[in-house]
């Protein structure tokens, strides 16, 4: 997280992953805001490595400029060829979601296979020691307010933040707005995901009350999605991302004769 690999670790980390690849894995996970200092050449290597394989890759784009990081993994699809999941698309583009949906419609519309998901809360959880906090000391005092440190329930200040970041756990980051969820899980393209850790009984509310909370909210509330295609977005849709490299993905999200789910 705080330095480029080697040469070799790299080797390494190829190797790692093409194991788990032969072992059957679904695809590759990345999550490039976590890990900095990885070069363009190291991601761009393991692209090409899932593609092998004809695996996705799940990727957390870099923080900063949203669309540099997005083109920056779609450019790597391509050139690649391995089909490409963002993940989180609220959390990761926020305030810039809109502008990210349009790229992301523009390359399916010329046949690249990218999508992508977003969980239905305007904060999100991660491990305060990580490197996607990397900097916070230098922000303004009222900027640390977004951050709530779920064991207490408290607002951090930047006393707080610098004292719990040398401690290490979860926080709480309320960084999006209601409209942008809004925006990008009413896309038609954009699948629900949940996420979350949950540690003796504390953690975030997406690990347990996603689909739940889509449902009452966004369908029966607020009216952005209508039932069936939250319940479409929600497991259909997930499971055909998964068809071409798990046929038993095909007996999923579907009520039918012979499906998992057949009533």
């Amino acid at each position: 997280m705080n330095r480029p690999t080697t040469a070799e670790e790299q080797k390494a980390i190829e190797a790692m992953v093409q194991k788990g690849l032969d072992e059957g894995a679904l695809g590759m996970g990345m999550g490039i805001t976590y890990t900095p200092t990885a070069s363009p050449d190291e991601i761009l290597s393991l692209f090409y490595l899932a593609a092998k394989f004809k695996r996705p890759v799940f990727v957390h784009m870099r923080s900063g400029n949203v669309i540099a990081s997005l083109q920056e993994v779609i450019t790597d699809a391509a050139a690649s060829g391995a089909p490409l999941h963002v993940v989180h698309l609220n959390s990761s583009a926020a305030a810039k979601t809109p502008q990210a949906l349009r790229l992301i419609e523009g390359v399916r519309a010329r046949g690249l296979d990218v999508t992508t998901e977003a969980y239905p809360y305007t904060a999100g959880t991660t491990e305060i020691a990580s490197a996607s906090y990397n900097g916070w000391g230098n922000r303004p005092p009222e900027y640390f307010s977004i951050l709530l440190w779920p064991a207490t329930g408290e607002r951090l200040t930047r006393e707080s933040f610098e004292r719990y970041r040398k401690q290490g756990g979860f926080v709480a980051s309320f960084s999006n707005t209601e409209e942008m969820v809004k925006v990008a899980i009413a896309h038609p393209f954009v699948m629900i995901a949940s996420d979350g850790i949950i540690e003796n009984g504390i953690g975030h509310p997406r690990a347990a009350g996603t689909y739940s909370r889509v449902l009452s909210k966004y369908v029966r509330e607020e009216k952005a999605l209508f039932l069936m295609d939250a319940i479409r977005k929600s497991s259909l849709m997930p499971a055909q991302g998964l068809e071409v490299m798990s046929p038993p993905m095909r007996q999923k999200g579907r009520i039918k004769v012979g499906a998992d789910a057949d009533i």
